[in-house]
């Protein structure tokens, strides 16, 4: 019999003498990772501590889970023992708050099945105040009845069908939810303090409520049916959520730390507040599983365009994230003008590309990416950005600031990176914060301009929202929000036809009816592909080269919602790495295929 929660108590001692001291490194059997990671500072107090193990921890009763956490000053703490879905993390949940700067011991030890050893032994320093952070988002009254902006389209020539997805934001009485059909006609709308709404693989309806500083699902009645939150102490951040086909998910959290910056820049505060971020994924049961804090891995002086002698730096700003088929993160770090991949299993760094501390030879690109948004990962391994360009310039002289959406090619290996493709507005549109760049099933581009200042479309009450291009730059589709004062989108997003606008109000049904599945088998001269997708869906599947070039269709058509079947051949195909890509109305599948005779 399986158990998911185990209650642990001791007696809280005097163990201040008594604590052994130990170095920051770990001392490790079998862990692959821990939160808090070994050695960190200015750990929240109201952390609890995970510990992940690449095989399973044996949950049976004659198995042996002991934690033993011990403050240097508050003691040997109670907790209760929690694992993951997939058994591979244990943690540990305090009865009590650790107490303020102080040292907290960690004593590991558990069995994997199997009857194999998992330990470690780690340490951690507590936070030396405990700072609340305040809502990121600006809270006003909403209009009763609500009060929608306009929506003023300058071009409509046969854009991309589907539906667009907006959270508007400016005075308290322009802030809502929409969906406008692909001719910008408004479809749908809810009063609310939101931003970042978009349609999830799952088929709901997620938004940042500025209310509550958590993300609400919603079916299309707009009923709540799931809440996503940060935890550990740590505040949700507006800026991502990101949902995974195995039902886990990830978010951007943040947390605030001080430091004494007067030995870090002239002029420096004594007791500055330092804004940082947190990537947190939980499985699907809700448990944390993986956490990686900013501060463990950045210099505060890498943020080079900040004021680092002001009393509160926000260094980082962290504002998207996405996975490739490992599952390693991209991060996206605003006031860094960085992107940075994540080992997914260990939290390791695996490379940084673009500002200071950049690794990549950049090709192509005289401007150099700065203050970017929304950095999304292409089937065919292409990044995508929304490239605010608040410093632009590779060069000593600074250019003048302009926003475009851009496209690199990554040769990781090799640490090169080529600009394959942008787009300027013309005339040229700054947008100092927010944006994004999706790159939509028939390789048409939808641009969301966020906050921008070029008010091109005539008239102050003007504000760019939108962008539809084609792959040879032409604008099929633009868009401006018509209000007083200027309302704006934090990111703009379309959706195929297909997305549902009626979806059932439960959770768990949502996900298994949206599924897709995509599996390849070899043949004599090639290979089988079997596929799913919901009845009616329409699905296109190719196969592409290292570019992401198109190099044979191999299905286009309506999904009949059982297993279907297709096959290709790859014998005229030179050897090297290909890819399998499933695009459907219900999302993406890639699977990588070499080639080597």
């Amino acid at each position: 019999m399986q158990f998911r929660h185990v209650f642990v108590f001791f007696l809280s001692l005097s163990f201040v003498s008594t604590v052994p001291a130990i170095s920051a490194a770990s001392s490790t059997v079998g862990v692959i990772r821990t939160y808090p990671q070994s050695g960190a500072a200015e750990v929240s107090s109201l952390t609890g501590i995970g510990i992940t193990s690449a095989s399973a921890f044996d949950q049976y009763a004659g198995s042996i889970i002991r934690y033993d956490v011990i403050g240097a000053s508050s003691g040997l703490h109670a907790g209760s023992i929690s694992y993951s879905a997939d058994l591979k993390t244990v943690i540990f949940k305090p009865v009590v708050p650790f107490g303020l700067f102080e040292r907290v011991s960690v004593y590991f030890s558990g069995l994997a099945v199997g009857g194999s050893k998992i330990a470690d032994t780690f340490s951690f320093v507590t936070e030396r105040a405990h700072l609340v952070v305040p809502p990121n988002f600006p809270i006003g009254t909403l209009n009763n009845p609500p009060d929608v902006p306009g929506v003023k389209v300058s071009v409509n020539n046969n854009p991309t069908p589907g539906r667009i997805f907006l959270a508007t934001y400016g005075s308290p009485q322009f802030s809502d939810l929409m969906i406008l059909n692909e001719q910008g006609q408004l479809q749908k709308s809810l009063p609310a303090q939101a931003m970042n709404f978009q349609l999830q693989p799952n088929g709901t309806w997620t938004y940042f409520d500025g209310i509550s500083s958590t993300f609400i699902a919603v079916d299309s009645n707009f009923k709540k049916v799931h809440t996503y939150a940060c935890a550990n102490g740590v505040a949700t951040d507006l800026h991502e959520l990101l949902l995974s086909p195995d039902g886990s998910y990830s978010l951007i959290g943040i947390i605030r730390t001080t430091m004494d910056m007067r030995q870090q820049a002239a002029g420096g505060d004594s007791a500055s507040i330092i804004v940082s971020n947190v990537l947190q994924r939980f499985d699907k049961s809700d448990a944390l599983v993986f956490e990686w804090r900013g501060i463990d891995h950045y210099s505060v002086l890498d943020a080079n365009h900040e004021d680092l002698k002001s009393s509160i730096i926000d260094y980082e700003h962290a504002n998207s994230i996405d996975q490739d088929e490992s599952g390693n993160y991209l991060l996206s770090n605003r006031n860094l003008s960085e992107i940075t991949k994540i080992d997914a299993e260990t939290g390791a760094i695996l490379w940084r590309f673009g500002g200071l501390n950049n690794q990549f030879a950049i090709q192509n690109d005289t401007l150099g990416f700065s203050y970017q948004h929304d950095v999304r990962l292409l089937p065919h391994g292409h990044l995508t950005m929304f490239d605010n360009g608040n410093f632009h310039g590779l060069g000593s002289a600074p250019l003048p600031p302009e926003s475009r959406a851009a496209e690199y090619y990554l040769d990781e290996k090799n640490r090169m990176a080529w600009l394959v493709w942008q787009f300027h507005h013309n005339p040229p549109v700054w947008s100092p914060s927010m944006g994004s760049v999706q790159r939509l099933p028939n390789e048409n581009t939808f641009i969301g301009w966020g906050q921008n200042m070029a008010l091109a479309a005539g008239g102050p009450s003007l504000s760019l929202a939108a962008t539809e291009v084609t792959t040879d730059d032409s604008v099929v589709f633009e868009m401006y929000l018509d209000a007083t004062p200027v309302v704006r989108s934090y990111r703009a997003l379309k959706y195929p036809a297909a997305a549902p606008l009626s979806v059932a109000a439960s959770h768990p049904a949502l996900i298994s009816a949206a599924e897709l599945t995509l599996s390849l088998s070899p043949t004599s001269d090639g290979y089988s592909v079997l596929f799913h997708s919901e009845g009616g869906s329409s699905v296109r599947i190719t196969f592409r080269d290292i570019l992401g070039r198109e190099v044979k269709q191999i299905y286009e058509g309506a999904a009949s919602g059982l297993v279907q079947g297709a096959s290709f051949a790859t014998e005229a195909l030179a050897n090297g790495l290909y890819y399998c890509v499933l695009n459907s109305s219900t999302g993406t599948l890639v699977r990588p295929i070499l080639l080597g005779k």
